[in-house]
């Protein structure tokens, strides 16, 4: 049994930190952005690699449903202005 855990934190054992200046602070931040932005990145495109065909079929169905999309809206449009030409 490991006896030696801390039940509480004393800010007197804590390691000191030396300041950082607003610049190094900032670019430390940066880094850890970019960091994530990279892994979630790998991850999507490891994704995408591993699944293809799921892939291919999300953005054939997409192109088609804006494809419906634009002749419905094209359509309404079309029908709307005869109607006006009417009046």
């Amino acid at each position: 049994m490991n006896n030696d855990v801390r039940t509480q934190i004393n800010p007197e054992d804590e390691p000191k930190r030396a300041e950082k200046s607003g610049y190094t602070q900032v670019k430390d931040l940066m880094n850890t952005i970019h960091g994530y932005c990279m892994d979630y990145t790998n991850a999507s495109f490891k994704f995408i690699h591993e699944n293809k065909d799921l892939v291919k079929d999300i953005v054939d169905i997409s192109c088609k449903t804006a494809m419906v999309a634009c002749v419905a809206t094209a359509s309404v449009s079309i029908a709307k202005f005869m109607s006006d030409v009417k009046k």
